[in-house]
């Protein structure tokens, strides 16, 4: 199983992805196994409000998230996410919602959902 996270402005696939990781209000995590879509789940974003470096990464971390696909993210949180582990791909520019992005994303990784 792989689990994608996805920030979001919205808590669901159909909500538009957000334009920066760090600031999104929810994150959009999906799991995915054998090519198909097993489990998704909104997790808001506990440090919207107080936005503190390297939390939100930390957070992928403990939610077990192998890759985050987002539209825009600061080169901090991307060298703390490597860091841990946490592959990072920035979608295209054209998308606009959550499941574009997942979308693209397991193209990407070589998966179908």
């Amino acid at each position: 199983m792989i689990r994608v996270a996805i920030p979001a402005n919205g808590p669901d696939l159909s909500s538009e992805a957000s334009e920066h990781f760090g600031r999104a209000p929810y994150f959009i995590v999906v799991d995915v196994e054998g090519g198909k879509v097993v489990g998704v789940s909104a997790v808001k974003n506990p440090t919207l409000e107080h936005h503190v470096h390297g939390e939100v990464p930390q957070l992928m971390a403990k939610l077990r998230v192998k890759v985050v696909a987002c539209k825009g993210i600061g080169p901090r949180a991307l060298r703390v996410l490597e860091g841990l582990g946490i592959e990072t791909l920035i979608a295209d520019p054209s998308t606009r919602t959550v499941k574009e992005v997942l979308d693209k994303a397991l193209k990407h990784l070589g998966l179908s959902a």
